[in-house]
């Protein structure tokens, strides 16, 4: 909606925020919403703006030591008020504005710098079962090409020392992503009941219901006319790696296509032809799931009883010597 904010009078000031966790359905909410006429979506998904606006983040790097904006033009960065406001310039009146940008959720500065934005801010958290958030990062990654070894590299992907550089990008730290005790606490002190906090497995098992708490959260009525079941950003491997090089790369074909299509449809034809070249699930070892959840039983705790949330569904899917 159209407020007083950081970028002056009468601007396009965002309203609600999905800001985590990665790997755990924000994308699939984001689609949803977006079909909402009540509703404006940031015409890019991941704007990442309260991160790259505030913070030198061009020298950051993937595992296989690529820049992660390195395939990214410099005016499609969003690392500039200027940026930032007009991706929501074709917002109708009325029309709530939101974004979603994962990054959000792994660096504790961004939770004040988006209450300074706009004090009024809503933010949304879906968060899934810790240990396959860090495994679909990682394979995800792996099936990006931006990872430094292969998905079968079990033991590499378990090594902490593999992540303590301080060039390495915070969506390239596959274990820390998941550090809901860490993460979660600066947005409960900023935002209080302007945070509303879901689970993925709830979200996958009952979608109406979800979606009705978070329509009610945003006061919005419920849009029983939006497609629930598409699925994109899938954690599988590649069936092409020259189709996975084509979509990621700065192609004389990609720079064809923004002449005639806007770029949300850009955005999710690639989402499209990604799912479609991507091949099915890798599973999880089971000495990789006792491992991380282990490693991630206190932030289970923390998600359980510090924040009063039912994780019945979480439990259901830990190993024998993990159960609960």
């Amino acid at each position: 909606m159209k407020h007083t904010g950081l970028f002056g009078e009468n601007t396009n000031q965002v309203d609600f925020i999905i800001a985590g966790c990665a790997k755990s359905g924000t994308t699939a909410l984001e689609d949803i919403f977006d079909q909402h006429p009540d509703i404006y979506m940031s015409p890019i998904k991941e704007t990442d703006y309260f991160f790259q606006g505030f913070q030198d983040y061009k020298h950051l790097l993937a595992p296989n030591g690529e820049r992660r904006t390195g395939k990214v033009k410099p005016h499609d960065l969003i690392d500039t008020p200027e940026k930032y406001n007009n991706l929501f310039s074709k917002s109708k009146p009325g029309q709530l504005i939101g974004e979603a940008s994962p990054l959000y959720l792994l660096d504790d500065k961004i939770p004040e710098r988006i209450h300074q934005y706009n004090p009024a801010m809503k933010v949304i958290l879906i968060l899934r079962t810790p240990s396959e958030v860090a495994w679909a990062n990682f394979v995800m990654q792996c099936r990006d090409g931006s990872e430094s070894i292969s998905v079968d590299n079990t033991m590499g992907f378990l090594d902490d020392t593999r992540y303590q550089a301080d060039s390495l990008h915070p969506f390239s730290r596959h274990l820390d992503i998941p550090r809901y005790r860490k993460h979660i606490p600066e947005y409960v002190r900023v935002f209080g009941e302007n945070l509303h906090i879901v689970l993925f497995e709830d979200f996958l098992r009952d979608k109406s219901a979800i979606l009705n708490e978070l329509y009610t959260f945003l006061d919005i009525p419920f849009n029983d006319k939006a497609k629930t079941d598409n699925i994109k950003n899938i954690s599988g491997m590649p069936k092409s790696i020259w189709v996975r090089n084509l979509l990621q790369g700065s192609t004389n074909l990609k720079k064809l296509l923004s002449f005639f299509l806007p770029k949300k449809i850009r955005r999710n034809l690639r989402a499209t032809i990604e799912a479609r070249n991507t091949g099915k699930k890798v599973k999880m070892p089971e000495a990789v799931r006792r491992s991380l959840d282990q490693r991630y039983a206190t932030d289970r705790d923390y998600v359980e009883h510090d924040l009063g949330i039912n994780i019945s569904s979480w439990k259901t899917k830990l190993s024998k010597d993990d159960e609960s």
